[in-house]
């Protein structure tokens, strides 16, 4: 997995097929891989909902994996959730 250069060809066809996207990342949310998929996007002109799941620019406790993962809304649980809520937004 590689995050630069990123892939704009895909990046390209994610904005025409898709009018909602979810991008998960194990580092901080902001200034991470969903910003620059929001800057790709407005820079082109696409104009998909984005939710950005990742870890928050907070204190986050100290814990194992998956206890972090949950806390951040990492977890499958909590992703599956939010795919569930921009389903049914529509």
């Amino acid at each position: 997995i590689f995050f630069k250069p990123m892939d704009e060809e895909l990046l390209h066809e994610v904005g025409k097929r898709f009018s909602r996207v979810i991008t998960v990342e194990n580092g901080v949310i902001k200034g991470g891989l969903g910003s620059a998929v929001l800057e790709f996007m407005a820079d082109n002109g696409y104009a998909p909902q984005v939710k950005r799941i990742g870890v928050p620019d907070e204190f986050v406790e100290h814990g194992s994996i998956p206890e972090l993962y949950k806390l951040c809304g990492m977890d499958a649980k909590s992703i599956a959730g939010e795919i569930k809520k921009m389903v049914i937004r529509g």
